[in-house]
């Protein structure tokens, strides 16, 4: 009979499974807390070990030409951080060139949550400014332009995130995997407004830039000292202004940034994209003022209002040859646009399609549906019908109420541009959105451009929701028109219809109209 020979582990056996065990345990015990963390539970703590102080220098282009530069800057307070974006564009006229900055502060708290955003804009004699300061359960904006000052609430179904912070949220949550998409209800626009926006991670890359400069002594040049490089993320990003992408690194810091039809940014150093460009601008005003583009206001005097009607069809290029993504020109589609290829067309009667859906607004604070004397025309105008003969009656009664004015002290507000009885076209557009809301008709403000010749003609108007075809239909209050033109192509759902304020979307923006042997 074989006998049972038994082994007693050893000490160092016993010690090692001990420390195994408590290894696994660990694991588990740390699975279970992050499983159970809130998302700003997360980013307070992904925030608090990955964030520091940082700062990145752009140059920005348009095409090969250098129009600008930019800076944006992270730092950290007590609690919390601030996130600091500058933005400058040499922009030439009649031989001489005038200067337009925007330096936008966004304060954040300990969890990335918005605190307030105060943003500056100087160009010329004109200024403007706005802010934004999130309560319990609405959002307070301030903005102010020549003589118009407005304060308005407004409540957002979700608090928004600036556009500012949004990379940083994505960092720090996990959100920059390849392929991953979700929806945020963003802050965008100048002055801003809320809109849901898709966000969709593309793919990752590597990007060199100059870290540092010297001085070339025999031209006293700034040159490329050394070259650093960043792996970067491409981001997709449907704002309420319009799409465009980022390259965000694992930190949240933007590697650069780039408008579909519109301007680069290339990162650099600050000696390079700033200082030797500000000296290199005075001697090249026309090579510059040609690379922005022509870009005018649709409502000024002598210029008449669209009046094409049927379908139009557009190939939309860029004026430097660079190929378009045609994954950036589908976010143009909704309403009564549709991207096909590199062509658009846009349709007088809307049809039902991408982004159709009539929850997909926009939350404008400068459309003041709330004041009394809002509501009251709506009342008198509308009468509690939704229907389209009320609507008629609306969009006739705009011209009515106000005239156009483009001057830089008219208002861009729906209720500045009531009280003063003339106000921008984009006051007029957001009036008849007030209106139409107060009304509970759905409605949301717009600006593009209508293309003639090699001159971008920038305007606002606004579109509404027809429950009955499912679909968004354009109108034109500012000229009066119920259906507007088809000549006019919409960019974004928020900001200025003001050519300074389009011109970095559109500065290489190409639409070709196409007549129907041309059209695919």
């Amino acid at each position: 009979m074989a006998t049972m020979r038994t082994r007693r582990p050893s000490l160092r056996a016993l010690a090692g499974v001990a420390v195994l065990t408590a290894w696994a345990g660990t694991l588990t015990w740390l699975g279970i807390r992050t499983t159970g963390q809130t998302e700003a539970t997360t980013l307070s703590n992904e925030a608090s070990l990955r964030l520091s102080p940082t700062a990145g220098w752009f140059a920005v282009y348009s095409g090969d030409e250098q129009i600008g530069s930019a800076g944006v800057t992270l730092d950290t307070l007590s609690p919390g951080y601030r996130i600091r974006e500058t933005v400058t564009l040499e922009l030439s006229g009649e031989g001489a060139f005038h200067r337009a900055t925007r330096l936008t502060e966004t304060r954040l708290g300990a969890t990335l949550a918005l605190q307030d955003v105060r943003s500056r804009y100087s160009f010329g004699a004109r200024q403007v400014e706005w802010t934004i300061k999130p309560g319990a359960d609405s959002a307070t904006v301030g903005y102010g332009a020549g003589a118009t000052a407005v304060s308005a609430r407004f409540k957002p179904p979700t608090p928004a995130v600036t556009l500012g912070a949004m990379p940083y949220r994505l960092a720090l949550t996990g959100g920059l995997s390849q392929g991953r998409s979700r929806q945020m209800l963003l802050y965008g626009g100048w002055p801003p407004a809320a809109r849901s926006g898709l966000i969709k991670v593309g793919r990752d890359s590597v990007v060199v830039f100059a870290d540092s400069s010297q001085t070339d002594s025999a031209t006293s040049r700034f040159v490329e000292a050394h070259r650093d490089s960043v792996r970067a993320t491409e981001v997709l990003i449907d704002s309420p202004l319009g799409p465009y992408r980022l390259w965000v690194d694992a930190r949240g810091g933007v590697a650069g940034l780039d408008w579909p039809l519109g301007v680069h940014w290339v990162r650099s150093d600050f000696d390079l994209a700033v200082q030797q460009f500000r000296r290199d601008a005075r001697n090249r005003p026309e090579a510059i003022a040609s690379a922005l583009g022509k870009l005018a206001p649709l409502a000024s005097p002598g210029h008449a209002a669209d009046t094409a009607s049927g379908v139009r069809q557009f190939r939309v290029e860029r004026r430097d040859g660079r190929a378009v993504s045609g994954v950036m020109l589908v976010y143009f589609n909704g309403g009564r646009q549709r991207m096909q290829g590199g062509v658009l067309h846009i349709s007088s009667i809307a049809s039902p399609g991408p982004r159709s859906a009539g929850n997909d607004r926009s939350y404008d604070p400068l459309a003041e549906e709330g004041a009394p004397e809002i509501q009251a025309l709506a009342k008198q105008i509308l009468g509690g019908d939704t229907g389209g003969e009320a609507l008629l009656r609306l969009v006739s009664a705009i011209p009515k109420l106000a005239t156009v004015d483009t001057a830089v002290s008219a208002a861009d507000d729906a209720l500045g541009t009531l009280t003063a009885h003339r106000g921008r076209p984009d006051g007029l557009a957001r009036l008849y959105v007030a209106i139409a809301r107060a009304g509970r008709v759905q409605a949301r403000y717009v600006v593009g451009v209508a293309p003639r010749g090699d001159t971008l003609f920038t305007h606002a108007w606004a579109e509404v929701w027809d429950a009955a075809n499912n679909s968004w239909f354009a109108v034109d209050p500012v000229f009066g028109r119920p259906v507007a033109g088809a000549g006019l192509i919409r960019i974004g759902y928020a900001g200025s219809s003001h050519p300074d304020d389009l011109r970095p979307i559109l500065a290489q923006a190409k639409f070709t109209p196409l007549d129907s042997t041309e059209a695919p």
